[in-house]
């Protein structure tokens, strides 16, 4: 799969209502529009020449990738066949564990498993998660674990492609951390995720 993550607009669960986020994709907190103009300055002074403001840093994100294999009869019942779970922040790590498998090898990724801070010992993708850059694509290959299922014949071959599993797996907070699993409320945000062209999915059938 190929897919490009970028910051969404919170929901108001009063009124489920998209809520107004700042150009860092945080919400912006109530009674503080986003779009309203700033307080005027004071002037600067004669000799001193006006700084421009500097954009602030995308945030790195985080994303869970389930693909379901469901077998859907003619009267629009649907049976889970198989469901495949692939963090994208071990996407490199997968990539290498292939290639060993083969015999190849791959280089260690460019960005550290932190993002403000590199470690001091040489690590290999095999341990370093690497965030979701927004709106630049990335690749995820992964497999499922196969299964001996028929599918009658009437019967449809269903493909779902979602972002949780919750309750089964723990709730991606979609900000990247180094430790997901200590993540805060302020941590959880919303994220779109795009399954972008070139992406394929491949369904093993035998006779």
């Amino acid at each position: 799969l190929r897919i490009a993550a970028t910051p969404a607009p919170a929901i108001d669960s009063r009124t489920a209502q998209p809520t107004p986020s700042a150009p860092d994709g945080f919400p912006v907190a109530a009674g503080n529009d986003a779009s309203a103009p700033a307080a005027p300055e004071a002037p600067a002074a004669p000799d001193s020449a006006p700084s421009a403001p500097s954009a602030p840093a995308p945030p790195a994100l985080d994303a869970d990738l389930i693909v379901k294999l469901i077998d859907q009869a003619p009267d629009g019942t649907q049976n889970l066949v198989r469901a495949g779970i692939f963090p994208a922040r071990w996407r490199n790590s997968a990539a290498e564990l292939e290639a060993l498998s083969s015999g190849r090898t791959v280089a260690p990724p460019a960005t550290p498993a932190t993002p403000t801070a590199a470690s001091s010992a040489p690590c290999s993708a095999l341990n370093a998660p690497v965030p979701l850059i927004p709106g630049e694509p990335a690749g995820l290959n992964f497999e499922t674990i196969g299964v001996c299922h028929r599918f009658a014949p009437g019967h449809s071959i269903v493909l779902q492609i979602q972002s949780s599993l919750f309750p089964l797996v723990a709730m991606n907070p979609q900000t990247f951390l180094e430790n997901p699993y200590s993540a805060t409320a302020k941590d959880y945000r919303p994220v779109k995720v795009k399954i972008l062209e070139g992406s394929s999915v491949t369904v093993i059938s035998k006779k």
